[in-house]
């Protein structure tokens, strides 16, 4: 590409996909914010296309063994396709990490037309896990 476009090209390139970026994580932030309140913690990223979620599991489903399983299996029964925390582990996916509750999102591939139909799904994914027993 520094061939073809050159430097400043290149740069021009960076500059783009940075608002890109910054356009697609905002929206897709604020979808977060309005449907995965209160099953879900994340840090807005600074860079990056990623949402690292923190599952806030009910009292029924901490420390269960296998709870991610389920979590996961929910989410597939919903059409989500998220890629579990424990896949990006130096351990891979020992007992260890393997029921950590956290989840990876990438907002750089899908349509932003997408996004909340995603989210909402996640939702629905969510619910039978994150919701108090009363």
């Amino acid at each position: 590409m520094n061939e073809q476009w050159g430097h400043e090209g290149w740069e021009r390139h960076l500059v783009q996909i940075q608002r890109e970026y910054a356009v697609r994580r905002d929206r897709f932030v604020d979808l977060c914010l309005q449907h995965l309140k209160g099953k879900v913690d994340f840090t807005i990223p600074d860079a990056g296309m990623f949402l690292w979620f923190r599952v806030l599991l009910n009292s029924d489903m901490q420390n269960k063994p296998g709870a991610m399983q389920e979590v996961f299996d929910s989410m597939i029964a919903n059409h989500v396709l998220l890629v579990p925390g424990y896949m990006f582990s130096p351990l891979g996916a020992s007992p260890e990490v393997r029921d950590k509750p956290y989840i990876r999102a990438a907002f750089s591939y899908a349509s932003m037309d997408d996004f909340e139909v995603a989210i909402t799904r996640l939702a629905r994914a969510l619910e039978p896990f994150t919701s108090q027993v009363a």
